[in-house]
């Protein structure tokens, strides 16, 4: 590991290099980690220095601090597979999702949506706003950009706002729905810890995804995740849908996903909710 003078420089490495042990399943869930003095050891760095990373850790739901017992690997987290609907996969899994429409509104599309959606000249998108529960506890936040010509089967039934998939599905009749991911981001953002109520430090999974059926692409969603209670699982094969877009670095793809996210996610909703 480099070494360096600075409290924070060591804080920041010794949190990174935990953190991926942990991922790679060097320190196993629910087993024990080493103790401060064997970490600061093994580091070559104060024990408040590896206090720190181990409380950042906490915070960000990997490790689990134990009042006399010492410091623990969290247990493993929800997996969510961002190919699928939040609701329909965990309601398979015989869990209870509850999801709450906060907002719909006509917006002018972003540039990202105009294009993955074929979108001309002033053309509107219907956007939808929601938050998912699952067994009780805030976990996705979802906004989807729908089209005229498809919005039109959703205005004024908050009941079908709240189930666009299967309405999609059984009342429209694309019944192989592909849902694609663009891109996937981590950030934090005082949106999604308000949204959400995650605790200060942890982040949040961003992913956008494209919802098409043979091709032919249906809308755009924008999803929140929180990282401290679900882990994303790509186990299923994408169908990769090709983005007609032009290039793009990946942070300017990235700015624009939390533009889009930002202006739908505005502080009147949020305090209206």
């Amino acid at each position: 590991m480099p070494r360096d003078n600075s409290k924070t420089f060591a804080y920041s490495e010794i949190t990174l290099s935990l953190r991926d042990d942990i991922h790679r399943g060097k320190y196993h869930p629910g087993g024990q980690m080493p103790t401060l003095v064997e970490l600061a050891e093994q580091y070559g760095v104060s024990h408040s220095t590896v206090r720190l990373a181990i409380k950042q850790l906490a915070t960000e739901g990997l490790l689990e601090v134990q009042q006399g017992r010492g410091t623990f690997v969290a247990p493993p987290k929800q997996r969510y597979n961002p190919t699928e609907d939040f609701a329909e996969q965990f309601e398979l899994l015989e869990k209870t999702v509850q999801t709450r429409l906060i907002d719909t509104r006509w917006l002018a599309p972003h540039r990202d949506a105009a294009q993955v959606l074929r979108l001309g000249g002033d053309e509107k998108v219907w956007s939808v706003f929601m938050l998912h529960s699952l067994d009780g506890l805030p976990a996705s936040a979802q906004v989807l950009d729908i089209p005229r010509s498809l919005a039109e089967h959703f205005l004024g039934d908050s009941r079908k706002a709240r189930s666009v998939f299967r309405v999609l599905r059984q009342e429209l009749g694309y019944r192989k729905l592909d849902i694609d991911v663009i891109s996937v981001d981590v950030l934090l953002e005082k949106y999604y810890h308000n949204l959400l109520e995650t605790p200060t430090g942890v982040i949040s999974y961003e992913i956008r995804r494209v919802v098409s059926c043979k091709g032919e692409p249906l809308m755009l969603s924008y999803v929140a995740l929180r990282s401290d209670k679900f882990s994303l699982d790509f186990s299923s094969r994408a169908q990769g849908f090709s983005i007609p877009c032009e290039k793009e670095s990946d942070a300017i793809v990235r700015k624009t996903h939390r533009e889009a996210m930002r202006e739908r996610l505005t502080e009147e909703v949020l305090s209206g909710s």
